[in-house]
């Protein structure tokens, strides 16, 4: 039996509109399904619940435990094993389990700011000690940022356009390290790295550069009405290799083209890391 105390982490970001709009981003379903998860169901209040899906195997459910408008949302779950970032659970070995089921808590803070501002502030806490759990909180500690930054875009920038997600995951045989290099033959900062350009064999996207880090790019991209791009190459959640996720966020007139630029970023991403 360990001593060892569950893990936790924080992630922040400020957001230029006032409390309430923010609140509507993390706890009504539409506001969600603009930066999270493309289906959302909410059932509002402490007791309710909020489920959220990527597509089949993908989905998952919190209850609410906390609801105090415009300040603090808190949602928990009991789980005893740990799962990857797609979804899948990834503890095949009995020592990532829990001998008790564990509170894993996701908790929203508000915290209004002068000018109509908000930090909103996210502890996510009750991870294991194991290697399984290690997987799951690097991944969503990875992963919450550019969650925000899709939500605070949207907000800033597309407060009254309607948005659609494509999300995009191409495994591939290689390490994330190689992998990632071979997404960099496509990317090219430009302009003292405040601009880029992404190639594939159909068309080049160009736009405002707002990260290009260790395997993780993001970028606004103009040619699809200041669409919002985020590129990131993670070991693979369930053997060898890796997994490219293509995270895109559509706003107004450009939603029409969803499906096509699905299909052509989708053979274009798997040829470049293959």
């Amino acid at each position: 039996m360990s001593d060892e105390k569950p893990r936790s982490f924080e992630v922040s970001i400020e957001i230029d509109a006032p409390p309430a709009e923010v609140w509507k981003a993390i706890a009504e379903a539409d506001g969600i399904a603009r930066w999270l998860a493309p289906e959302v169901k909410v059932t509002p209040g402490k007791g309710g619940a909020i489920s959220v899906s990527w597509g089949p195997g993908m989905e998952g459910t919190q209850q609410i435990e906390v609801w105090e408008e415009n300040r603090h949302l808190c949602l928990t779950e009991q789980r005893a094993k740990p799962y990857s970032c797609g979804g899948a659970d990834t503890s095949g070995d009995a020592a990532d389990a829990a001998e008790t089921p564990l509170r894993i808590a996701v908790d929203y803070f508000l915290e209004a700011k002068d000018g109509g501002k908000t930090v909103l502030r996210l502890v996510h806490s009750g991870f294991g000690n194991s290697a399984g759990w290690d997987q799951e909180m690097e991944s969503t500690r990875r992963g919450w940022p550019t969650f925000f930054r899709v939500m605070k875009h949207g907000i800033e920038f597309h407060p009254h356009e309607p948005a659609s997600p494509v999300t995009l995951s191409i495994p591939s045989l290689h390490s994330a390290a190689d992998a990632w290099e071979r997404v960099c033959k496509a990317l090219t900062p430009l302009n003292q790295s405040t601009r880029y350009e992404l190639r594939s064999p159909q068309e080049t996207l160009q736009g405002k550069l707002l990260i290009h880090g260790e395997r993780h790019f993001a970028g606004v991209i103009e040619n699809w009405n200041d669409a919002l791009v985020s590129i990131v190459c993670e070991p693979s959640p369930s053997g060898p290799g890796s997994m490219l996720y293509f995270m895109l966020t559509l706003y107004g007139p450009a939603i029409a083209h969803a499906q096509a630029i699905d299909a052509r970023w989708k053979e274009a991403l798997t040829s470049l890391v293959n």
